[in-house]
């Protein structure tokens, strides 16, 4: 029986790794949905996967850095384009109030990552300084287009990059505190909340009554 080739050694090892550090990424992902990310260790992390302390930092320099892949992840999951490069004849409340479903529910499963993040910041600068690059790059979009928008009359937003970064925030720490267990913000209509308010922001004339 011939015995295997390098590159398909090198296959398998590759595939073992791979699953070795999405083992590790679940594991934490699941503790997070029962703590604090300030309340885990990396001992509580392999001690869920069966490995050794030692065999985490084969994959990972700190539980920090950890974190920021599985937010990556999350990041990846959000479908954010379709309003930000909608036609400007668009139905743009549907638009605003379906990518708020989108992200709700995004928040339903995963929200503890997020919420995982944004508690950190306030304490890590490395992960404030990650976090706020990531609001910065939607909050900048959404800045660009409303400032198209102005100029063509379809907004009148007179500030539109203080406004971007404002809507990101608030729908942040809105779903957060919605999705936070043991809130009692109510969990009704949160997509069409969110959504109108996106929309009332941005799209309705200032110098008119809501």
């Amino acid at each position: 029986m011939s015995q295997p080739g390098r590159s398909q050694r090198r296959t398998v090892a590759q595939e073992h790794r791979r699953a070795t550090e999405r083992r590790i990424l679940d594991a934490t992902e699941g503790l997070l949905r029962e703590r604090a990310f300030s309340d885990l260790t990396i001992e509580d992390v392999m001690a869920s996967t069966g490995l050794t302390r030692t065999a985490f930092y084969r994959y990972f320099p700190d539980l920090e850095s950890l974190l920021e892949r599985l937010l990556g992840e999350v990041i990846a999951e959000i479908r954010y384009a379709d309003w930000v490069t909608a036609p400007d004849d668009a139905d743009f409340r549907a638009l605003l109030i379906e990518r708020a479903r989108e992200l709700n529910e995004l928040y339903e499963r995963r929200g503890h990552v997020i919420r995982a993040v944004s508690d950190t910041a306030a304490a890590s600068p490395d992960v404030r300084g990650m976090w706020m690059a990531i609001l910065g790059s939607f909050s900048d979009r959404m800045g660009a287009r409303v400032r198209e928008l102005n100029k063509r009359n379809i907004s009148r937003v007179a500030h539109p990059e203080a406004t971007g970064w404002a809507l990101t925030l608030l729908a942040v720490h809105y779903l957060n505190e919605v999705h936070r267990g043991g809130s009692p913000m109510p969990t009704e209509g949160v997509p069409e909340v969110l959504g109108e308010i996106f929309y009332r922001a941005i799209f309705t004339d200032p110098q008119q009554p809501l």
